[in-house]
């Protein structure tokens, strides 16, 4: 289908025969996939790319995704890989089904784009509000389809996951030097808790657990951090995986002795001050 944006809309039909195979056509992505032309015939995509850089089509993509992001309330590297691997994504992306997915780097800058450009975050909001109809977002407690909130949300998804990913690495490297050492010396559930590989957020995100969930991954920064303080071995207190989850640890919290605070304004790698 040619749309009045100038680019061509085709779901591929490998993509098209695989997602009828697995979903319904209940299948909210599905539902959108179909009505692509009435949802982008609504939409003025040159306000979207302030930079007027991105290819339009390319900028509708991220546009889709963010949105599909959000609400499943996936950060960045999850929200890459859905664009990668699931079909009903695939089907409402009109991607091929061998696509790599989409770069998260390029949804991150989507949202700083977004951020400098009231008429962007207004334009955003208007996609919002049609997806809205599709039921996307129905699922989500006292949902908000203001933008800032929205990118304020994903992006605090993005520093937890960050977080949880830092101390996994951690926790893998102490674990392959000095095993027996670490076992004696933290919580028997991490290993389990922290496995490297894992790839979901360890924890539920809603709006409400956010920041619980976020001091909760603090804590255990902090005792892993502080009982490598102890063992006193600079060998592994200088290797970079360590160095980097103390900089984030750092960066995101706010120390009072053992209490902490987790900075929930803002990202440090993505936007600041939201």
């Amino acid at each position: 289908m040619k749309l009045s944006s100038g680019f061509v809309v085709n779901i591929p039909n490998e993509t098209a025969q695989a997602a009828h195979q697995l979903f319904s056509n209940n299948n909210r992505y599905l539902q959108i996939g179909d009505c692509l032309e009435s949802i982008v015939n609504q939409i003025d995509l040159a306000l979207l790319d302030p930079s007027s850089i991105a290819d339009k089509e390319f900028v509708f993509r991220l546009a889709l995704t963010s949105a599909f992001q959000y609400a499943e309330l996936l950060p960045d590297s999850l929200a890459s890989l859905a664009t990668m691997k699931r079909i009903d994504w695939k089907y409402a992306l009109y991607l091929p089904t061998n696509h790599p997915g989409i770069n998260k780097t390029a949804l991150c800058k989507f949202r700083q784009l977004l951020y400098t450009s009231e008429k962007a975050l207004s334009e955003f909001r208007h996609l919002l509000r049609i997806l809205t109809e599709f039921g996307i977002f129905s699922h989500l407690k006292d949902q908000s389809l203001n933008p800032k909130d929205i990118i304020s949300v994903i992006c605090q998804i993005n520093r937890l996951s960050r977080l949880q990913e830092a101390l996994k690495v951690g926790i893998s490297l102490v674990s392959a030097v000095a095993p027996d050492w670490l076992a004696s010396n933290v919580a028997s559930h991490w290993f389990a808790r922290y496995r490297t590989g894992q790839m979901d957020l360890i924890d539920p995100c809603d709006y409400y657990n956010l920041k619980y969930f976020a001091e909760k991954t603090g804590t255990d920064i902090f005792l892993f951090l502080q009982v490598l303080h102890k063992k006193d071995s600079p060998d592994l207190l200088n290797r970079s995986e360590i160095q980097y989850l103390s900089q984030l640890f750092k960066q995101q919290y706010l120390q009072d002795g053992e209490i902490l605070r987790w900075k929930d304004s803002g990202c440090i790698n993505c936007i600041r001050n939201i």
